[in-house]
């Protein structure tokens, strides 16, 4: 068994692909990359370094309406934390958002942007660009993903993997 390390969230990186493939309907590396519309080499170059190609990926299941927890099999440890996630899509979907909400997802990014970037150490300049371009794309992300953190975290990383 082979194990990624995600904030001290341990994820079974054999499970998962096996997962993958049968959700992908995909029997090779390269076959699963052009299933989640991945450049062929992407998926087999992230098994070499036990990981994922976290962006796509997480692109690829939301498109194709794969849950990320079951994907996963994050367990849950704290009850009060998964009442309140139950409580916040409630709210979505019976009154929209409000502004403890936004507060609430505001903090999340925050967090994540200072998680993400602090490693960098970006010159200022460069730094309050990237806040500025990815603020956004992570407020939608917290909103999208109902306030999962780690979810929002993968997203920022990507898109600065990327960048």
């Amino acid at each position: 068994m082979v194990v990624a390390n995600v904030d001290n969230v341990e994820l079974d990186v054999d499970k998962t692909y096996s997962k993958l493939f049968k959700i992908f309907n995909s029997k090779s590396n390269r076959a699963l990359s052009i299933a989640m519309g991945l450049p062929p080499t992407t998926v087999q170059s992230a098994v070499n370094r036990h990981s994922f190609p976290w962006e796509g990926m997480i692109k690829a299941c939301i498109k194709r309406g794969v849950s990320l927890d079951e994907l996963f099999e994050i367990p849950i440890k704290d009850s009060k934390r998964t009442a309140q996630n139950e409580k916040a899509t409630v709210v979505v979907e019976q009154k929209g958002f409000n502004t403890d909400d936004m507060l609430k997802a505001n903090d999340i990014v925050d967090r994540v942007l200072d998680q993400v970037l602090r490693p960098r150490a970006l010159p200022a300049e460069r730094e309050l660009l990237v806040i500025k371009k990815l603020r956004p794309i992570l407020l939608r992300a917290v909103f999208d993903h109902c306030f999962n953190e780690v979810l929002v975290k993968s997203i920022a990383e990507g898109a600065l993997a990327l960048a």
